[in-house]
């Protein structure tokens, strides 16, 4: 009878009240011995909650995933992982529980062997790490995928995009020492990427941050903008570096 309501309920757009009769059957389901068919009311539930308390419909994702995890359906679950990273990202702009589920989800689907998707997730990851400045878990992610890609002629654009990425996390980590060291090997991994316009940007981003010269590292952005290759995150990670920069030249004022 939850059930019937619940449809009734979605069908009216009652989106509350059609999340509570979801989870009512599920409980019903529970007690007659069906986690299953429970986990596939709660996911029903969760899909009407995120219209309007999207952490409720996290709550209610993650008690299937528990389900799912338990009968060895790790695909399933990592598809649920996903959504909710998701969720956190545009529904909670919470960056920080974004990645760890996209994280999570990335590695789950990796061991069962959809790489694709694992990889998808696993960028995203990284990109939120950095977003939520914590650089050494983006750097990591980055440094994975650029070995994983290392000599393959097909992944070569985006190869020197990444490459790109993981050296300016290096920078915002603050360890410049570290961090030109890191970039210098990346010839290692691309042979080609020393004449890339990336490459030149990193190297004029590192310089102007060893000589705390604000104005270099301005005029090495601009440069790389006229070639139409920045982005909202590059943008956001340069502005960071940037006003480093500008804290550094105050100090010393």
């Amino acid at each position: 009878m939850d059930g019937e309501a619940a449809n009734t309920y979605k069908c009216l757009k009652a989106w509350k009240e059609a999340g509570e009769a979801f989870m009512k059957a599920a409980e019903g389901d529970t007690a007659a011995g069906e986690p299953e068919e429970a986990a596939r009311r709660k996911i029903s539930a969760a899909s009407c909650f995120k219209k309007i308390d999207p952490a409720r419909a996290v709550d209610a994702i993650q008690q299937s995933i528990q389900v799912f995890l338990k009968s060895g359906r790790f695909h399933l679950a990592a598809s649920h992982e996903k959504e909710i990273g998701e969720i956190y990202e545009s529904l909670l702009d919470d960056p920080k529980n974004a990645a760890i589920y996209y994280e999570r989800a990335g590695d789950r689907y990796a061991a069962e062997d959809s790489m694709a998707t694992a990889l998808s997730c696993q960028l995203k990851a990284g990109h939120l790490y950095a977003i939520n400045e914590e650089y050494e878990k983006a750097v990591k992610i980055f440094g994975e995928v650029a070995k994983q890609w290392a000599g393959d002629d097909m992944k070569r654009y985006s190869m020197k995009d990444y490459l790109l990425k993981l050296g300016l996390c290096l920078l915002c980590a603050g360890d410049l020492v570290h961090a030109k060291r890191e970039i210098e090997a990346f010839g290692q991994l691309d042979h080609n990427f020393a004449g890339t316009n990336e490459a030149a940007l990193l190297r004029a981003a590192l310089d102007a941050m060893e000589s705390n010269d604000q104005d270099k590292f301005t005029e090495a952005v601009a440069e790389f903008d006229q070639v139409g290759l920045l982005d909202d995150w590059k943008t956001k990670i340069l502005l960071r570096l940037k006003k480093t920069i500008i804290a550094e030249d105050e100090s010393l004022a």
